[in-house]
């Protein structure tokens, strides 16, 4: 990132499952062990910080013979 921004992951109903909220341009992570379903990464700038930043998705579910695709929608 280049400037200040969090992270929130959310279930299909838009209830916070966990966040990351370090400070500055540090790396945010959030590390969760989820069950089939749709959920949402959001990623929103702190105090009105404009930043270039990438996402990335892993998942372990594709080794365990699961669809991910659903989960990366």
């Amino acid at each position: 990132m280049s400037a200040d921004a969090d992270v929130r992951l959310l279930d299909s109903n838009g209830g916070l499952i966990a966040s990351s909220a370090n400070g500055g341009a540090n790396p945010e992570a959030v590390d969760r062990v989820l069950g089939t379903g749709t959920y949402f990464v959001y990623v929103y700038p702190f105090g009105g910080a404009n930043t270039d930043y990438r996402l990335t998705l892993e998942t372990s579910a594709a080794q365990q013979g699961l669809d991910v695709w659903p989960l990366l929608r």
